[in-house]
């Protein structure tokens, strides 16, 4: 195996591919640019209605989300993609600026969904998506965090 396909274990693409969902274009743009940078492949949805159809037709590595979005929730958009984690294994990480105690059960009830709060700091969504494609993390829980911000 060379390499290159050994650096990502946990992922079915190389390089990994993320899907980044948020009703506000600029949340999953700057997710899109930083990812970018680091070699990623990203994929955008403006709807958690959209980001089934991409998660369904591409299976991303890592699984980015809004909670609260018009329409189909980050919740339940998650809620239907783990129908496919058992033959494509992904990462959900969760941004949400308001965690009311059924957010925060639903978030505790799966060690591959992980949070962070909004302003939430892009190097931690990067090193949440590095940890995870490099099988830093794979099948154990990543610390939750609340960063508010920092390194952005």
């Amino acid at each position: 195996m060379s390499d290159v396909l050994d650096a990502y274990p946990c992922c079915r693409h190389n390089p990994p591919l993320i899907l980044a969902v948020d009703d506000e274009p600029c949340i999953s743009r700057v997710v899109e640019i930083k990812l970018r940078r680091h070699e990623f492949d990203v994929l955008r949805a403006a709807s958690g209605e959209e980001g089934l159809e991409k998660f369904i037709e591409h299976r991303p590595d890592v699984l980015i989300t809004d909670v609260n979005m018009p329409g189909m929730s980050g919740i339940e958009l998650c809620a239907r993609c783990e129908d496919f984690r058992e033959d494509s294994p992904f990462l959900t990480i969760v941004l949400t600026s308001q965690l009311d105690l059924d957010t925060q059960t639903w978030l505790a009830q799966s060690p591959h969904r992980k949070f962070l709060s909004k302003p939430f700091s892009l190097r931690e969504v990067l090193r949440l998506v590095e940890e995870y494609a490099t099988g830093g993390t794979a099948g154990r829980e990543i610390p939750v965090s609340h960063n508010q911000g920092a390194g952005r």
